[in-house]
């Protein structure tokens, strides 16, 4: 599931660094920009939002309407206040307002990164039941070629499968999958599903044998 980050910095050049730190070193981000907090507020009211990251400008407090709606609402959005310190009267206040995290600029994407999985952590936003069947295989046709995979689990998101590497699969490229399980004793085959690769992870313990 796709972390969807609202970036609120009003600097073109400090938000355009912020969002290639936040996408090349998390994965499932989806960041939306926002120079000012009023167009923040506006584009909260039409788009799934899961993290608001917002620098403090001590000339206003305006952002504080942004934490406001954003704890505040029908959905809870946590919040992380991003400023030249973290101390002073204005993070006081952001605290005070319902801000969870602080982080101080200019930061590392390290930080960045531990902050935004504080405040948005990923496997609390699994919402949708997985389901394993036991020796659940997929038949994977792609072209004129067909691989094998085993289901690991299904969900309302896809299958997570354990997939041995072929040179001919093509990562890129959308499959056609035909799922196979045992149900009751019955062999169900149910084919036709259209995919696509969303996420990868290697695993090398099998590396060296």
């Amino acid at each position: 599931m796709a972390r969807h980050i609202m970036l609120v910095e009003k600097s073109l050049t400090m938000r355009k660094i912020l969002q290639n730190m936040i996408l090349a070193n998390i994965g499932d981000a989806i960041v939306h920009e926002a120079w000012s907090t009023e167009e923040a507020l506006e584009q909260l009211d039409g788009i799934e939002c899961n993290l608001v990251l917002f620098h403090i400008d001590e000339s206003t407090t305006d952002w504080k309407k942004l934490i406001e709606k954003a704890t505040k609402g029908k959905k809870e959005i946590p919040v992380v206040a991003l400023s030249s310190t973290v101390e002073g009267q204005h993070i006081q206040e952001a605290k005070t307002a319902g801000a969870q995290e602080f982080l101080a600029l200019p930061c590392s994407p390290e930080d960045l990164v531990d902050t935004i999985n504080r405040a948005c952590n990923p496997m609390k936003m699994r919402f949708a039941k997985r389901y394993n069947i036991a020796d659940t295989t997929v038949k994977i046709e792609q072209g004129r070629h067909v691989f094998e995979a085993q289901v690991v689990n299904i969900s309302q998101g896809g299958l997570l499968c354990d997939f041995q590497y072929y040179s001919d699969f093509r990562f890129a490229n959308p499959a056609m999958i035909t799922l196979n399980f045992l149900l009751e004793g019955e062999k169900i085959c149910i084919p036709g599903f259209y995919s696509v690769v969303s996420r990868l992870s290697v695993d090398d313990r099998l590396a060296g044998r």
